[in-house]
Formats: structure tokens, sequence, C-alpha cells
């Protein structure tokens, strides 16, 4: 796959993760992204509007990077993903542990039963 190196760049609360992540570049990135949420506090937000493809090794550091915030007590939220990685991991049954990715489950509202009163029970009468 080819296409611009991966970076993650930010600091604090924000990130962002751009570029093509290979097995090739994910270990020095995974090193990055470990100490910048080990320092940290807070919730933690990480902008996927910039990576170019989904894969299984993107896939896996992000799954890392959930754990770790996880066990620091940091929120981390990603946001911004593209539809073939949400994709991806609704495939592979892991887009419930990645904070923002899921769909959104917001339920729906419950009907008015104020403008539409339920019939009366046909025994009732």
């Amino acid at each position: 796959m080819t296409g611009a190196p991966c970076e993650l760049t930010g600091a604090g609360g924000a990130l962002a993760l751009s570029g093509v992540i290979t097995p090739d570049s994910v270990l020095a990135l995974r090193r990055d992204g470990d100490a910048r949420i080990r320092q940290g506090e807070g919730l933690l937000e990480l902008d996927l509007a910039g990576v170019t493809g989904a894969s299984s090794v993107l896939l896996s550091l992000l799954l890392c990077w959930q754990r770790l915030a996880a066990a620091q007590q940091r929120p981390l939220r990603y946001c911004n993903a593209p539809d073939d990685l949400v994709a991806l991991a609704a495939l592979g049954g892991v887009d419930h542990c990645l904070a923002g990715l899921q769909p959104d489950s917001t339920p729906e509202p419950a009907p008015d039963t104020a403008s539409h009163p339920a019939a009366p029970h046909p025994a009732a009468g």
C-alpha cells in the first residue's frame, strides 16, 4: 500500500493520526502513541480523519492504545474514523472495544403518547 507516511501529531488531549500505517511503521508509531498516552491526563481524543486505508495492522494499533489508555485510567475516544476502518472493526467484532468507532447507538425517542392516546382495550367497555 502506498500513500503518505504515517504520522502522529498533536499534544495534550487532542492527537491526530494520518497516513498509511504499515507493518514497517507501526512499532515506532506505537511507541510514540504509548508515550503520549502515558504523559497526559483526562480525555484523549484521537482524530483518524487523515488515515489512509484500513488494515488489521491499524486496527491492532488502535486496540493496543485503547488497552493502554484503560490501564492508565485515561478515557480514549477515536473520532472521524474512515468508513472502511469502521467496517473492518465491525467485521472483526471489535468495534465495541474502540470508543467512537461503533455506530451511533442513541436510542430513538419514545413516541409522544399525549398527542396519540392509546386506543381503549376492546374488553374495557
